[in-house]
């Protein structure tokens, strides 16, 4: 409860009573309980993640829901070498690879407008000049309503594989080549021997037992 007290007093001055009003704060003493321990559960919650953040081994980041980075965890920071003011909102985009520029935007604008989930992978530039391939993932975390609170994301480098790949589709390739070219090989010293039998087979002269054989 909350009480009030207010004096009044007469037309010369002198005190004459005093209105005392009770006010029932239950409600709202509950709502301010209420609202700190919500706003300390997510201070726990937001340092937790940043730890989580901090201690994988992946690029982490997270943006608001216009698609603004507002955090990248310091796997990225070392790997690029730039500060994170200078890769916060879209300041990241200098270090994709140019030819994958385009395709980024058009894919990160799409999952904004439709809340769709983020797939892509491209290139992006280290510290010491190489590009090097990841794939990043991002989903959106939705509120009861369905609105977009915030997008999650991870980037995974993916360099080894692609290189693997490339080799195998470089090793199966000249093994293609390899068996056409035995292929052809094997064929053509048989050439001259069957256009010679098939000669042979139309050659009136030749008696018709030995035409017989060479069909």
């Amino acid at each position: 409860m909350l009480l009030n007290a207010r004096r009044v007093d007469n037309a010369e001055g002198v005190p004459e009573r005093i209105l005392l009003a009770i006010e029932d704060i239950t409600e709202r003493i509950e709502a301010q309980t209420h609202l700190r321990a919500s706003e300390t559960q997510s201070r726990e919650l937001a340092e937790r993640f940043r730890f989580l953040a901090e201690s994988m081994p992946q690029k982490i980041f997270t943006a608001k829901p216009n698609g603004d980075i507002d955090y990248f965890n310091r796997q990225w920071i070392e790997f690029t070498g730039l500060s994170f003011e200078q890769i916060r909102d879209w300041g990241w985009l200098q270090f994709v690879h140019p030819e994958d520029v385009e395709e980024n935007i058009r894919r990160w604008q799409h999952s904004i407008d439709t809340q769709e989930p983020f797939y892509m992978e491209h290139r992006f530039l280290r510290i010491d000049g190489q590009y090097r391939w990841h794939v990043s993932r991002a989903v959106p975390m939705l509120d009861a309503e369905g609105k977009v609170l915030m997008w999650i994301g991870s980037n995974t480098e993916i360099e080894e594989v692609r290189q693997a790949k490339v080799e195998a589709e470089r090793a199966s390739r000249a093994k293609d080549e390899f068996l056409a070219a035995l292929s052809h090989e094997l064929r053509t010293p048989l050439t001259p021997v069957l256009m010679m039998a098939s000669a042979l087979e139309s050659d009136p002269t030749v008696q018709p037992e030995v035409r017989e054989q060479l069909g």
